[in-house]
């Protein structure tokens, strides 16, 4: 039995279906969320992989309690401390890292209590965000 349903584009419904939650599902349950921080534990300086990687978690997470959790990990909190510190004025991979926290902290407040007390986590968001000498 196929887990994937076709359907009529013409009336304006879906052309397949995932049964069983949808694509988000199937990529959280094959753990997509950990290989994208494994892979930008790695190559933290591929300005180009932080930026999908963290797209990829950011679009997981809502739908996904464990990986919303996940990143907000002590270990996961190192990567992104790491990523934050080592990037030049500018770079995009900061700027994802900074979307991706903020997309997670909004409207939890555990969410905001572990971001806040990450370790080195506010010392290096304001060194990133004070204005340039």
């Amino acid at each position: 039995e196929s887990h994937i349903a076709a359907s009529s584009p013409e009336r304006g419904e879906a052309a397949f279906a995932l049964r069983g939650g949808g694509l988000t599902r199937v990529l959280t349950r094959q753990g997509s969320a950990e290989l994208a921080l494994a892979a930008v534990g790695r190559h933290f300086a591929d300005q180009a992989l932080v930026v999908h990687a963290c797209a990829v978690v950011q679009y997981l997470a809502p739908s996904s309690r464990e990986v919303k959790l996940l990143v907000l990990t002590p270990e996961a909190f190192k990567l992104w401390v790491r990523v934050q510190s080592k990037a030049e004025l500018g770079d995009l991979s900061a700027a994802a890292v900074l979307r991706l926290l903020a997309s997670l902290v909004t409207d939890d407040e555990d969410a905001k209590a572990t971001a806040g007390g990450a370790e080195g986590f506010l010392q290096v968001l304001h060194q990133r965000l004070r204005p340039p000498k």
